[in-house]
């Protein structure tokens, strides 16, 4: 908003910060809120969904220090062939009921990284994010043994590339969700079995 500031400034209007935010907050409170919401319920209507918390510092909290860490929480929609959802959504804390709030209703699959919180929550089934897992395998390869193909880490890398080299392909073909469930069942499903065998 600094810069907002001074770009009105320059044209002669004196808009200040302070102006600037309140009017933000009037929106959101009044008008953009009645959106989120509305999405908030599409998204726990979807089947597939995916999660991930990120810490965040806010400057100007009452009744908190600014260095102490807070959450942003992002909710998106998965790959269903219906207009993706991303809702962000803010907690103090990165308690597991701040998920299981966010999440009432949803009944379906939850994509997530390792993080303890999503577990257990009612009518829906966990699933592991692929990229997480790939980066599990990345940090455990010493440095300078990335092409020890002896190495476990670098084998699960390579199963996660494949994957990833799949996914890439289903995208630039322009697959319709269908045609890339088949696609995932003929090409990728060996990929996983052979990864669950190994």
């Amino acid at each position: 908003l600094n810069r907002q500031e001074e770009d009105w400034k320059q044209l002669g209007v004196p808009l200040s910060r302070a102006t600037l935010a309140n009017w933000i907050i009037y929106c959101a409170e009044n008008y953009l809120r009645h959106v989120y919401n509305y999405f908030h319920r599409q998204l726990r209507m979807r089947k597939y969904l995916m999660a991930d918390e990120t810490r965040v510092q806010v400057l100007n909290e009452p009744e908190r220090n600014p260095e102490t860490d807070s959450w942003m929480w992002l909710f998106r929609s998965g790959e269903d062939g219906l207009p993706p959802i991303l809702l962000y959504h803010y907690t103090e804390t990165r308690a597991k009921f701040h998920a299981a709030s966010f999440l009432q209703g949803f009944s379906g699959y939850l994509e997530t990284d390792g993080y303890q919180g999503y577990n257990n929550l009612p009518d829906i089934k966990r699933c592991s994010c692929w990229a997480h897992v790939r980066r599990y395998f990345t940090d455990a390869i010493p440095k300078g043994k990335e092409y020890d193909y002896s190495l476990p880490a670098v084998q699960g890398v390579q199963f996660c590339s494949k994957l990833f080299d799949c996914e890439r392909y289903s995208k630039a073909k322009n697959h319709t969700a269908e045609q890339r469930k088949q696609f995932r069942l003929e090409k990728e499903k060996p990929i996983l079995e052979a990864f669950w065998n190994w």
